[in-house]
């Protein structure tokens, strides 16, 4: 198949998931918070560009989440949350909607791990007339889990279901059991909400993206909130598939791959319903060349240099951080202006291999030919939000203001910390500029990025002229007085160290040594 024709697919999902379940409004996906009001008052739009006006929540939880990836949905009550992950977990994995309703994951205070992860329903397994014998992490076991209320556990009960989300292994009854290739769709409330608690900073990490709840279209919203139900439950369900699914269960609740195995075979049946009911939905084989169709993205070279300007950035200053108390002080590095001074720490752990996936999956969905800037400021408004300690200052600055320069009438303000992200990147976005081509810092960084892209120097796959290419580079940057250049000196030595104890291996060879 053609790019195209996936593409095609999902938009005829997204479509279908408005039209039927939830009235988002919509907008620029490449412009956060430009909605209906914006794109209403533009004189014309380009053919090329209608593919950016999306329902944007319904969009990215479905391309995040066909890219293997969790999503944590933050809203108020009522904002169909929930409603759009099982919907999801349908459309993505063709099992019926009742069954996320199956003792249902949800968050609440004074949980022990028995009471989070599911024990034997001893009473009923003893006595069959009580009716089934049904078990709390009976849906841990399908290639998507729905958690509800997630910040309503404490901090000890957060890092208890963190072990399952991180590691796809669930510690259920003294056993643990994998499901390779799983995701969580989380739904929290604001912290505002009383009863729930901050998000454990190891756990919040698991999430790919935080998205905020769906921008309802106030023209078609109440008409769907009364059908929304009773659409769900035929155009989604099937409670006989559910009820063979339990009774699976009940004969051989302790064999994991009898009914991992169970729910596949369930999977296929619910496919031949969808296919009757003509629902449009994003069969499992496919997920992996939609993957495939969006790692082969590129990015653009001048999107490139600036996600390099913005780990640079957050990580090179000397007024903050671990990695920041080394570089010195200098006339040239305008320290003031920099990412650095406006968090209190870089972002670390998953967020990186977060960012530029969603990245590319955005720019691959609105047809770009490589990763453009807007793409980019895109997806790390979205995997950077949950993710970012602001300086109180600038937290505060954001939080009183909640605008940004710049956008047109009937723009609409996200939260305070999307809008924290996106000045973040904006900050970084003017010293970008700032450089321009015929800096000499900018020549020089270029030219170091052109050499390691073997743009200059021929391609090869031999380690001494591997070696030899990294020592040009590094001859170039070692006295380029900018975060960048230190950022690119200090991963060229340390590559140049793998590539030297054979742990990196050059296309074309089998040994590096």
């Amino acid at each position: 198949m053609e790019n195209q024709d996936y593409r095609r697919k999902i938009a005829d999902v997204v479509n279908y998931i408005t039209k039927n379940f939830i009235a988002e409004e919509l907008s620029d996906l490449l412009a956060p918070g430009c909605t209906g009001g914006v794109i209403l008052g533009r004189k014309s739009i380009d053919e090329s560009e209608l593919k950016r006006y999306v329902p944007a929540t319904i969009t990215l939880t479905l391309l995040n989440s066909i890219l293997g990836n969790n999503t944590l949905l933050k809203g108020g009550s009522g904002t169909a949350k929930t409603q759009l992950a099982k919907v999801i977990g349908t459309i993505l994995y063709q099992i019926p909607v009742e069954f996320f309703d199956l003792k249902k994951t949800t968050g609440a205070p004074k949980q022990t791990r028995d009471n989070i992860y599911g024990t034997h329903d001893f009473p009923r397994m003893l006595n069959p007339e009580l009716g089934p014998s049904e078990f709390l992490y009976l849906p841990y076991y399908a290639g998507i889990v729905i958690i509800d209320e997630i910040n309503r556990w404490t901090n000890l009960e957060q890092n208890i279901i963190r072990e399952g989300i991180s590691s796809d292994v669930w510690p259920v009854d003294g056993k643990s059991f994998h499901i390779p290739d799983q995701i969580v769709i989380a739904a929290m409330n604001p912290e505002s909400y009383e009863g729930t608690n901050l998000l454990n900073e190891n756990l919040a990490d698991n999430f790919a993206i935080q998205l905020p709840p769906p921008e309802y279209n106030s023209i078609l919203h109440d008409k769907l909130v009364r059908e929304s139900k009773t659409n769900i439950e035929n155009l989604l369900g099937c409670r006989d598939l559910v009820e063979k699914l339990e009774e699976y269960y009940r004969k051989d609740k302790g064999n994991t791959k009898y009914v991992i195995a169970k729910i596949k075979d369930i999977s296929e049946e619910m496919k031949k319903v969808l296919d009757e009911r003509k629902v449009p939905y994003i069969y499992n084989g496919d997920i992996t060349k939609i993957r495939q169709e969006i790692e082969a993205q590129e990015f653009d070279p001048e999107t490139t240099f600036l996600q390099h300007m913005i780990i640079a950035e957050m990580t090179y200053s000397y007024k903050f951080g671990r990695n920041r108390s080394s570089d010195p002080r200098s006339d040239h590095t305008h320290d003031q202006k920099y990412l650095s001074t406006k968090i209190s720490e870089p972002l670390k752990g998953r967020f990186l291999n977060d960012w530029t996936a969603l990245a590319k999956a955005i720019s691959w969905y609105v047809g770009e030919e490589k990763v453009s800037i807007d793409a980019l400021r895109t997806a790390f408004i979205y995997t950077a939000a949950h993710r970012i300690k602001p300086e109180k200052d600038f937290y505060q600055k954001i939080y009183s203001e909640r605008r940004v320069d710049g956008m047109p009438v009937g723009f609409e303000p996200m939260a305070a910390e999307y809008e924290c992200a996106r000045a973040m990147f904006n900050s970084v976005y003017d010293h970008y500029n700032d450089l321009k081509p015929e800096s000499d810092e900018m020549f020089k960084i270029r030219k170091a990025i052109q050499i390691m892209n073997n743009e200059d120097s021929g391609k090869s796959d031999k380690l001494e002229d591997a070696l030899n290419t990294l020592e040009d580079a590094y001859n170039i940057l070692k006295n380029v007085d900018h975060p960048v250049g230190k950022l690119l000196s200090s991963a060229i030595a340390d590559y140049k160290i793998k590539l030297l104890k054979g742990e990196i291996k050059l296309k074309g060879e089998d040994n590096a040594s």
